[in-house]
């Protein structure tokens, strides 16, 4: 499964909409200075898809709201944060969080619970149909998934 599209709003870095078409790219390199938000391309697709950001983890960072969200945008009074990821399957996975660092969950525009969502998002990524049972289900291996994907976190 490959990423068609990323759409970042007011996530980390990125201050307002910006979107990323990958569709029809076999290999994709990203480049530039420090700073500029190559680490933070990657943190969204973790995000979006596992509810974490696999560096900030084990940091008194990950306890604190405004390390999703743009600075200038909570500056500015801006209520929302979200990033979507688009495969090439047409699945579509949203994720965002408000001011209040409420999380929402959708998944091919439909707001589901962040605990069924997770496990849809398992089920729709491993091809693994009818998990029933919540037992059955570790998250951590949607979490192992997207880190050893990313070559660069």
């Amino acid at each position: 499964m490959n990423i068609n599209k990323l759409v970042l709003n007011n996530f980390r870095i990125f201050r307002g909409c910006h979107e990323f078409d990958f569709s029809n790219k076999k290999l994709i390199v990203l480049e530039g200075p420090n700073g500029h938000g190559k680490s933070t391309i990657f943190d969204a697709i973790n995000w979006v898809i596992s509810g974490r950001i696999s560096r900030y983890s084990n940091t008194n960072e990950h306890k604190s709201f405004n390390y999703i969200m743009n600075n200038n945008a909570l500056k500015n009074n801006v209520k929302e944060a979200f990033v979507e990821v688009t495969f090439n399957n047409n699945l579509k996975i949203k994720r965002s969080i408000n001011d209040k660092a409420n999380t929402s969950l959708f998944i091919n525009d439909k707001k589901v619970t962040i605990r069924n969502g997770e496990q849809k998002i398992g089920e729709l990524l491993f091809n693994e149909q009818n998990l029933n049972n919540q037992n059955e289900y570790n998250s951590k291996k949607i979490i192992s998934f997207v880190e050893s994907t990313l070559i660069l976190s």
